[in-house]
């Protein structure tokens, strides 16, 4: 397994090997993207259990900022290089938004194609039809088994007040009782960018760059969507601070952010959402 950061390009990159399936991803910074990554890799391994596939199988997953306005859309190409690796199916994924599904589309037809004959270079045109194409009986079946939150890369280890797992195109998070029976507190039915957990009962979910989901199971079950406005077109990390028991700081993260100086913050009696908490403080 390999986890660096490359300073130069501002990229993280994680490399392992799931079964068959290496997986390489670099991505402009740790969050739940990798871990979907991995995900989709552990479930690449089961697609070629079922299909009893041993070649190797390369997903490699690169982050695509260009592609930001577009997440229902998807930029791939696909090669099997003809090297002494011949028989290994290489596939790459550009884009800002992997969809779990898509990816095992293409991953399935990879490897029945080779069953039939061996080609040198997938078309990018077919390859993206088959992404955006209705999955299998096969796929299907596969993304039923319950995926649960990967704990491969260190950088992203959380708090386990809250968990999830990844089954049918959903993600699910839950809690723990003290039986160690899992209490479910929310379905997502849509994608998430990074989430973070403050006094072990408030959620945190960023699942756009503009868009966050708060959750505070102390109170109820219920959540929150707010629209952070003027945000950055790209994935920025926020810095979460519980300043008061009723009131958490939101910080951009991130040097190159536009919004580095800016504080938000979130009331959590009164589930108000400030955009601009200096500029009230300063009136």
């Amino acid at each position: 397994m390999l986890c660096v950061q490359a300073f130069a390009h501002q990229k993280v990159v994680f490399e392992k090997k799931y079964g068959n399936v290496k997986l390489t991803t670099m991505l402009g910074d740790y969050g739940e993207k990798m871990n979907k990554t991995i995900i989709i890799a552990k479930y690449a391994a089961l697609l070629s259990e079922r299909y009893k596939y041993s070649d190797d199988i390369n997903l490699i997953f690169v982050e695509d900022y260009n592609k930001n306005d577009s997440l229902s859309g998807s930029y791939h190409k696909a090669s099997l290089k003809d090297s002494v690796y011949a028989n290994a199916i290489y596939l790459y994924y550009h884009e800002f938004k992997f969809d779990i599904i898509g990816c095992l589309n293409t991953i399935e037809y990879c490897i029945t194609l080779n069953y039939r004959q061996k080609h040198k270079i997938y078309p990018p045109k077919k390859l993206s039809q088959i992404y955006n194409s209705t999955p299998s009986k096969i796929v299907l079946e596969i993304v039923g088994n319950k995926m649960y939150r990967p704990n491969d890369v260190k950088a992203l280890d959380k708090d386990a007040a809250y968990n999830y797992y990844y089954q049918n195109n959903t993600f699910t998070f839950f809690t723990l009782d003290e039986n160690g029976n899992e209490n479910k507190v929310l379905d997502l039915d849509y994608d998430m960018l990074s989430y973070e957990i403050l006094n072990s009962k408030i959620l945190v979910i960023m699942l756009r760059p503009d868009a966050l989901l708060i959750l505070n199971s102390q109170k109820d079950k219920s959540f929150r969507v707010f629209k952070i406005e003027n945000a950055d077109e790209y994935y920025v990390p926020l810095k979460l601070t519980l300043t008061t028991p009723d009131a958490i700081s939101f910080r951009f993260n991130h040097f190159l952010s536009k919004n580095k100086e800016r504080s938000m913050l979130y009331l959590i009696d009164e589930k108000i959402f400030i955009q601009d908490a200096d500029k009230v403080v300063k009136n």
